[in-house]
């Protein structure tokens, strides 16, 4: 299961509760609620949409910048460099 980051939707309703990066947020950019998709034997990010409370998710991330809604993981320059050096050692 995976935060779908793909899906959004600006406004929802009156309110100005909107998706984005499947995060829902109010009118004031608080998180709402995180739109979960199950993964499918098939595909990543293919298999149903379930809305999870943001009350019931701890959601940590180091804030870039003004209404940023997620955040990177730590490991991501990681992986970055390691991608880049297992294609260096293919060549």
């Amino acid at each position: 299961m995976s935060v779908d980051y793909l899906y959004n939707e600006l406004p929802l309703n009156k309110q100005g509760v909107s998706i984005v990066n499947g995060v829902e947020i109010n009118q004031h950019g608080k998180p709402v609620a995180y739109w979960i998709r199950q993964d499918n034997a098939d595909y990543y990010l293919s298999g149903p949409r379930i809305r999870v409370p943001a009350s019931e998710i701890v959601h940590i991330y180091k804030c870039n910048f003004a209404g940023q809604t997620r955040g990177y993981t730590p490991l991501a320059p990681v992986l970055l460099n390691l991608n880049a050096l297992e294609t260096y050692k293919r060549s």
